[in-house]
């Protein structure tokens, strides 16, 4: 019997087995790394066609999908390298989160490897050591990494876009396509001004909108209704260099674990001008939302769960069916 200690971001685990190390192993050689890269092909050929908003949204997805795996397989890399699949199956979506932000703010982290510092530039040195000559260019593909990393963990810690992601994962809950901003002066109170002196600020042809929650506190809350903007061609190239920065952490993992795997390597872009094309192409505005003009000062709060013995609040057991709009189960 054999085990393996190891913590998610703060939270510590034990993993008891025979052959850990084995599990290990075949975890580690079961992902490809050009699964994200393959979506980023296959949904952009339909950009130009009749169906393009669904491919936008469907790269959308596929780059935060994309994010969590980099960041997920990140976090194992650095606190269980000899047990990838524990951290794997243990880790918690807020957990993750947390990881990251701590690496953003170069907090203290629990981890396995040497690190000196846990500067985005630190961990890109102990994760992907390329082996050429070179050391000038080591040190620009090293750098270019490591903005690459801080760029998608901005995105990935944006609240805004964690919302649009569980929007669309979760039934599809988003009205897909971009959305138009245009501003003008009333001319009389509560009446909008005519369309001819409206001023257009935006107007994208890709985006989402959705609704989030506001909350007051613990019971209650207001809708906001969300709008983001963006350029799908840009999660084409970011879910390519996703793709890389895995297949990078797959190849330390190989070799931390003594896999032998002949696609053992380390992938760069052979232009580091691709570094940039993620955020390349650009929309005016990137956001906006709107909500009722409601504070807390303007609502008696619901401040305790209401009794389920009212006859408004009575639950329902098996078999049995509510009748009438006042109850609920």
């Amino acid at each position: 019997m054999a085990r393996v200690l190891f913590v998610v971001n703060d939270t510590p685990y034990c993993v008891w087995d025979f052959d850990i190390h084995q599990h290990n192993k075949a975890f580690i050689k079961s992902i490809n790394h050009r699964y994200f890269e393959h979506l980023g092909k296959i949904h952009s050929a339909f950009l130009e066609e009749e169906d393009k908003q669904y491919a936008a949204i469907a790269l959308r997805a596929a780059y935060s999908h994309a994010l969590e795996t980099l960041f997920a397989l990140l976090g194992a890399t650095l606190q269980a390298p000899d047990c990838v699949v524990g951290w794997v199956l243990k880790y918690r979506p807020e957990e993750l989160r947390g990881f990251v932000r701590k690496v953003v703010d170069r907090q203290k982290i629990y981890t396995k490897l040497s690190l000196t510092d846990t500067q985005w530039i630190e961990i890109v040195k102990a994760t992907t050591p390329i082996n050429s000559g070179d050391v000038e260019k080591i040190e620009k593909i090293h750098k270019n990494f490591a903005q690459l990393w801080t760029s998608f963990a901005e995105d990935f810690l944006d609240e805004d876009k964690t919302f649009e992601y569980n929007s669309i994962k979760h039934g599809l809950r988003v009205s897909m396509g971009g959305s138009f901003l245009a501003m003008g002066l009333q001319e009389t109170l509560g009446v909008p001004a005519p369309a001819e002196k409206m001023r257009l600020l935006e107007n994208s042809t890709f985006g989402s909108s959705f609704y989030v929650p506001e909350k007051f506190d613990k019971f209650n809350l207001r809708l906001k209704y969300h709008s983001l903007n963006w350029v799908p061609e840009n999660f084409i190239h970011a879910l390519n260099l996703i793709s890389m920065s895995i297949g990078n952490l797959l190849s330390f993992l190989k070799v931390f674990n003594n896999i032998e795997d002949e696609d053992t390597k380390f992938f760069y872009p052979s232009d580091e001008t691709y570094f940039e094309e993620p955020w390349k192409r650009n929309v005016r505005v990137h956001h906006f939302s709107f909500a009722s003009a409601i504070n807390i000062e303007d609502i008696a709060p619901l401040t305790t769960i209401p009794s389920p013995i009212r006859a408004d609040w009575s639950p329902v057991g098996a078999g049995e069916s509510v009748q009438g709009s006042s109850r609920c189960a």
